[in-house]
Protein backbone atom coordinates (compact mmCIF):
# COMPACT_ATOMS: atom_id res chain seq x y z
CA UNK A 1 0.00 0.00 0.00
CA UNK A 2 1.44 3.34 -1.10
CA UNK A 3 0.66 7.01 -0.61
CA UNK A 4 0.08 9.29 -3.58
CA UNK A 5 3.53 10.82 -3.03
CA UNK A 6 5.20 7.39 -3.31
CA UNK A 7 3.96 6.35 -6.75
CA UNK A 8 5.18 7.39 -10.18
CA UNK A 9 1.65 7.79 -11.47
CA UNK A 10 -1.11 8.64 -9.01
CA UNK A 11 -4.61 7.23 -9.57
CA UNK A 12 -6.77 9.22 -11.99
CA UNK A 13 -10.56 9.27 -12.13
CA UNK A 14 -11.63 7.48 -15.35
CA UNK A 15 -14.59 9.72 -16.16
CA UNK A 16 -12.90 12.99 -15.28
CA UNK A 17 -14.60 13.70 -11.95
CA UNK A 18 -16.46 12.24 -9.03
CA UNK A 19 -19.40 14.55 -8.41
CA UNK A 20 -21.44 13.95 -5.26
CA UNK A 21 -25.08 15.00 -5.29
CA UNK A 22 -25.76 18.13 -3.26
CA UNK A 23 -28.09 17.14 -0.39
CA UNK A 24 -31.46 18.73 -1.24
CA UNK A 25 -32.29 19.91 2.32
CA UNK A 26 -28.92 21.65 2.60
CA UNK A 27 -29.30 23.18 -0.86
CA UNK A 28 -32.71 24.61 0.07
CA UNK A 29 -31.19 26.13 3.20
CA UNK A 30 -28.17 27.38 1.19
CA UNK A 31 -25.79 25.57 3.49
CA UNK A 32 -22.33 25.09 2.02
CA UNK A 33 -19.96 22.41 3.14
CA UNK A 34 -16.82 20.40 2.68
CA UNK A 35 -15.77 16.80 3.13
CA UNK A 36 -12.30 15.34 3.43
CA UNK A 37 -12.25 11.61 2.80
CA UNK A 38 -9.56 8.94 2.72
CA UNK A 39 -9.77 5.68 0.78
CA UNK A 40 -7.72 3.01 -0.96
CA UNK A 41 -7.78 2.50 -4.72
CA UNK A 42 -6.85 -1.07 -5.58
CA UNK A 43 -4.64 -2.27 -8.44
CA UNK A 44 -7.60 -2.55 -10.86
CA UNK A 45 -8.87 0.98 -10.14
CA UNK A 46 -11.75 0.25 -7.76
CA UNK A 47 -12.16 1.78 -4.32
CA UNK A 48 -11.89 -0.76 -1.53
CA UNK A 49 -15.29 -0.19 0.18
CA UNK A 50 -14.08 -0.88 3.71
CA UNK A 51 -11.27 1.65 3.30
CA UNK A 52 -13.52 4.72 2.95
CA UNK A 53 -13.11 6.98 5.97
CA UNK A 54 -14.49 10.48 6.43
CA UNK A 55 -11.65 12.49 7.95
CA UNK A 56 -13.63 15.74 8.32
CA UNK A 57 -17.00 17.11 7.28
CA UNK A 58 -19.05 20.22 7.90
CA UNK A 59 -22.29 18.21 7.87
CA UNK A 60 -23.10 14.46 7.93
CA UNK A 61 -25.33 14.75 4.84
CA UNK A 62 -22.38 16.01 2.80
CA UNK A 63 -20.31 13.06 4.00
CA UNK A 64 -23.02 10.57 3.02
CA UNK A 65 -23.30 12.12 -0.44
CA UNK A 66 -19.54 11.73 -0.97
CA UNK A 67 -19.62 8.13 0.25
CA UNK A 68 -22.40 7.31 -2.25
CA UNK A 69 -20.56 9.00 -5.12
CA UNK A 70 -17.39 7.05 -4.34
CA UNK A 71 -19.29 3.76 -4.69
CA UNK A 72 -19.65 4.50 -8.40
CA UNK A 73 -16.19 5.94 -9.02
CA UNK A 74 -13.61 4.12 -11.12
CA UNK A 75 -9.97 5.05 -11.49
CA UNK A 76 -6.91 4.31 -13.52
CA UNK A 77 -4.79 2.75 -10.76
CA UNK A 78 -1.54 4.13 -9.46
CA UNK A 79 1.70 2.72 -10.84
CA UNK A 80 5.31 2.14 -9.87
CA UNK A 81 7.71 0.95 -12.59
CA UNK A 82 4.74 0.10 -14.82
CA UNK A 83 3.14 -2.11 -12.15
CA UNK A 84 -0.31 -1.26 -10.86
CA UNK A 85 -0.39 -0.81 -7.09
CA UNK A 86 -2.80 -0.05 -4.28
CA UNK A 87 -2.79 3.61 -3.29
CA UNK A 88 -4.23 5.46 -0.30
CA UNK A 89 -5.80 8.75 -1.37
CA UNK A 90 -7.02 11.69 0.71
CA UNK A 91 -9.18 14.37 -0.87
Amino acid sequence: LYGTDEVERAPIVRDGRVTPAYPAPLLRLRIEGEVTVQFVIDSIGAIEPRSVHVVATTHPQFARSVELALQEARFLPGEIDGTRVRVRVQQ
